[in-house]
């Protein structure tokens, strides 16, 4: 209610009404915004709704139908442009999360490197595979070695095994 009765949204308006005022009578020249909003126009929430009855007060019905169109298509301007901004701000607030996990999950993975090496873990260089294209290759040889019973040591362990052995 209070943003429909605002200047922002009713002043474009009341310019429209005041203009059109002017063209049937020269003393609406002094005609103010405050008066008009005042005298000529109700705006107001049915009790125990959200439905909000606008009136307009006026000896003209095409003046009357076209302030009440005007006064919808502002609103709704308004009420757009509110959401698109909402909007953005959730985008922009997102890209910056995501910028911020993108670090610390760069962070986690050199953690993860640095505890693996540390500890005897992962393929022969230390580091453990983290693309997608090793993993499904992974995932598949390891699936066809389950099929036929292979043990598979891990691949550090079994690299120092086969020294130790030679």
């Amino acid at each position: 209610e209070y943003i429909l009765k605002s200047p922002l949204v009713l002043k474009p308006v009341f310019d429209f009404a005041k203009e059109e005022y002017i063209k049937r009578n020269n003393k609406a020249k002094l005609l103010s915004y405050k008066s008009w909003q005042k005298n000529s126009l109700d705006i107001e929430f049915e009790e125990g709704t959200q439905i909000l009855n606008i009136s307009f007060k006026d000896e003209s019905k095409e003046l009357i139908i076209d302030t009440l169109n005007l006064i919808k298509n502002k609103y709704q301007a308004y009420s757009k442009r509110d959401r698109e901004n909402k909007l953005k701000n959730a985008i922009n607030f997102l890209e910056s999360q995501q910028k911020i996990l993108e670090e610390k999950s760069t962070q986690s993975l050199f953690a993860l490197n640095k505890f693996s090496i540390k500890n005897g873990l992962g393929d022969i260089d230390g580091f453990v595979s983290l693309s997608k294209e090793n993993d499904q290759i992974n995932n598949l040889f390891l699936e066809n070695a389950n099929q036929f019973n292979i043990k598979i040591p891990n691949s550090r362990n079994f690299a120092s095994k086969e020294k130790a052995g030679q």
